[in-house]
């Protein structure tokens, strides 16, 4: 059991928002379901969540409607919206599919082989005459917008340290305030020492107090299932109970564990709740699996990673969040012990989300590890755990060996989670002619030699220039040169 808790804190900032890998139909005019449409209405427009292809396409006739007659072929205003002319008749019921298991003509713009999610779209129209029931589009999905209630179009971003113990860094938009952070579990007060081995994390970036637009990572959490002690088949340790310091909770599937215990613990108040979505995410499983094999090959733990999106209510507010964990067993050596990693949400009002989706996106990818802080916690956990290496040496030695192996197999999994949840690129900061990924949301990327980074659409804006900021060293940052 020793070298176990190696695994909490080393992992533990990399979360996955891998929140949308996936392209999907983010909104439609008329919307899904919508009655009484004006049978006046000309266009029915579609709006991704990704750019797509501007040559290609696929609406499909279901049986849930007529198809409705077409006026013309289907256009792009941009990348992510699509308008197919119609004709409409008064008093019908219409629908028509967006993509499907055979036919795949909408697909991503820059990696052809993803298909757009197959969606239907139904909706009936009121009588001649009638008043249109249908919205403009909001482009939930897409790049803000200048005039959008959410994103602006320039934001600044200053680098905050992780204010209880400087374990690591990231960049959150100016104005912003942060939550929490490292947090150590005294064992006299949660009745064993199974929690106190690894520090925790339990931290959150806030747009406001109230945290209307929020990201915050929960603690990971050891638990037990006494399903396989003798003692606990003997009905000593009920569910509920404490063993060790852990909760006894039957071992469950991620998804289980995001509704059941994550959502009622973050959202005590919450009304309304709806599941809009509910994925298991085998091939992330398996790359955890994968990287605790190379940490410790002797040990054979199971993973299951898993999203939940859900809305619901709070304080009056409709809010969108999507949740994500993975399950860690211990399996045979851990003797029924199980715990939650990598746990977090992401939330803002719900017609707001997608558009904050990429800033959570470049939050993320900003986090810099303190190196010293994460050496020193690894000896700290040995020593808490009752490992005692041999010199001072081969703890130097092990050491290095663990953070230059959290920082190849973080690297990659980073990047399967967060270049896909929204349009990414890789700049070349030119202080430090290190790569850093940003947002490609705005199309000018400036940063200064405190770290501190400018987004902007405006191509007149120089922040050099900016009275507010008082900085006379902002540079561009380029865009990393791709290889032919």
């Amino acid at each position: 059991m020793k070298p176990f808790y190696l695994l909490g804190l080393i992992s533990c900032f990399f979360a996955t928002f891998l929140l949308a890998g996936e392209i999907r139909v983010a909104q439609t005019v008329p919307a899904a379901g919508a009655v009484n449409v004006s049978p006046g209405l000309e266009e029915i427009v579609i709006v991704f969540s990704a750019p797509v292809k501007q040559n290609s396409w696929s609406f499909v006739e279901t049986e849930a409607g007529r198809f409705p007659e077409t006026a013309g072929d289907p256009y792009f205003k941009d990348n992510r919206t699509c308008v197919l002319p119609v004709i409409l008749e008064p008093e019908t019921a219409y629908s028509l599919g967006i993509n499907s298991a055979a036919r795949k003509g909408f697909k991503s713009a820059a990696d052809e082989t993803v298909a757009v999610t197959p969606y239907l779209l139904t909706f009936s129209t009121g009588p001649a005459g009638g008043e249109e029931n249908a919205a403009p589009p909001r482009r939930e999905s897409a790049a803000p917008q200048s005039k959008s209630a959410g994103v602006p179009e320039t934001m600044i971003f200053q680098r905050a340290n992780e204010p209880k113990e400087g374990a690591f860094s990231l960049l959150i938009p100016r104005g912003w305030q942060t939550e929490g952070g490292i947090l150590r579990v005294d064992p006299t007060a949660q009745g064993g020492p199974s929690q106190s081995v690894a520090a925790k994390l339990d931290f959150a970036v806030k747009k406001d107090r109230q945290g209307s637009v929020m990201a915050r990572w929960l603690p990971d959490v050891l638990y037990f299932d006494s399903r396989m002690s003798p003692a606990g088949q003997m009905g000593l340790f009920p569910q509920g109970s404490n063993y060790m310091g852990m909760p006894v909770y039957y071992l469950m599937p991620a998804q289980q564990f995001l509704s059941q215990i994550v959502f009622p613990y973050a959202h005590p108040r919450a009304s309304g709740i709806k599941i809009l979505e509910q994925r298991s995410l085998p091939e992330l499983s398996q790359k955890y699996r994968q990287r605790q094999k190379a940490l410790i090959p002797q040990l054979d733990f199971s993973y299951d990673a898993a999203i939940l999106a859900v809305s619901y209510q709070e304080d009056g507010v409709t809010y969108k969040e999507k949740l994500f964990t993975v399950i860690e067993n211990w399996g045979q050596a851990g003797a029924g012990m199980w715990g939650n990693k990598e746990t977090f949400f992401i939330r803002a009002p719900g017609n707001e989300f997608e558009q904050w989706e990429a800033v959570f996106s470049l939050m993320q990818n900003s986090v810099i590890i303190n190196s010293q802080w994460l050496a020193g916690e690894i000896r700290g956990q040995m020593q808490r755990a009752g490992i005692v290496a041999q010199t001072m040496q081969e703890i130097q030695r092990i050491d290095r060996e663990i953070v230059e192996h959290r920082q190849k197999t973080n690297a990659e999994i980073h990047n399967d989670m967060f270049l896909t949840l929204t349009d990414q690129e890789e700049y070349v900061n030119p202080y430090t002619n290190q790569v850093e990924t940003g947002s490609n949301q705005w199309q000018y990327r400036w940063v200064n030699e405190s770290g501190e980074v400018v987004y902007t659409n405006r191509e007149d804006y120089n922040p050099n220039q900016d009275v507010n900021l008082n900085r006379s060293d902002f540079k561009k940052t380029p865009v990393r040169k791709r290889f032919p």
